[in-house]
């Protein structure tokens, strides 16, 4: 890596736009499972996928590329270029000093959260794919400065080992994972020994696994006795 700035981003997130799912998913198998983007009965823009509302009920989270960062985009319409156009993040990047961006999903979660909540192990695998081909082909091939993580499907972890073999394959260069997978499905701990091929996975293929977005209370670590925040509570 060159850098001109002397910046990596390590954290970035790009916007999916509302085309990437029902492009690349079967209309005739999938139909309205499909992640898109539907008007709700109150006139508001807001992804659906297989019933379930994502971000919230919005159609995006850009709120940082707004003039006002403490709104996010009310429709599609609103979103900053710089959310779901490479070329534009580019710009951006330039204008913040930045050579390099680590590029994280928001439609799909932070960690692809939206899609381990499905219960339809294939819908989920399918909208994996799509995601992870997508990424590579608009945004990996566009620039360099890009730096593709796939996102997985999470159970069952032999499905979990394939996806992160053909994404790598593809171009990614490093997993995200959402690490509270016990909040959204029925599946084992994380730190079971279920995971394992995972974790060897990503130490054979020599990639990051990133672990963020989601928690669940038995990842906690135990206060030691005694312990006191540093900081009084409000």
């Amino acid at each position: 890596m060159q850098l001109n700035h002397g910046l990596i981003s390590v954290d970035d997130h790009i916007q999916e736009p509302p085309d990437l799912w029902t492009n690349r998913l079967s209309k005739s198998r999938w139909d309205g499972r499909i992640p898109h983007v539907e008007r709700a009965a109150d006139g508001a823009e807001r992804w659906v996928v297989d019933g379930q509302v994502l971000l919230d009920g919005g159609p995006a989270r850009a709120a940082a590329l707004m003039a006002d960062r403490n709104h996010e985009p009310a429709s599609w319409a609103d979103v900053p270029p710089a959310a779901y156009m490479p070329s534009e993040r580019l710009k951006a990047m330039d204008a913040a000093g930045v050579d390099y961006s680590v590029l994280y999903p928001t439609v799909a979660g932070s960690a692809g959260e939206a899609f381990a909540r499905l219960e339809d192990e294939e819908l989920e695998q399918a909208c994996v794919r799509a995601y992870n081909d997508w990424l590579v082909e608009e945004w990996g091939a566009a620039s360099e400065r890009f730096i593709p993580q796939c996102i997985v499907p999470v159970w069952p972890t032999d499905a979990t080992v394939a996806e992160i073999r053909r994404a790598v394959g593809i171009g990614h260069r490093g997993v995200v994972f959402p690490v509270g997978v016990m909040d959204f499905r029925d599946v084992a701990h994380v730190a079971d020994p279920d995971w394992d091929p995972v974790w060897s996975i990503c130490e054979e293929l020599d990639v990051p696994c990133v672990c963020t977005r989601g928690r669940h209370p038995s990842c906690n670590m135990r206060r030691r006795p005694g312990y006191r925040p540093l900081a009084p509570k409000p």
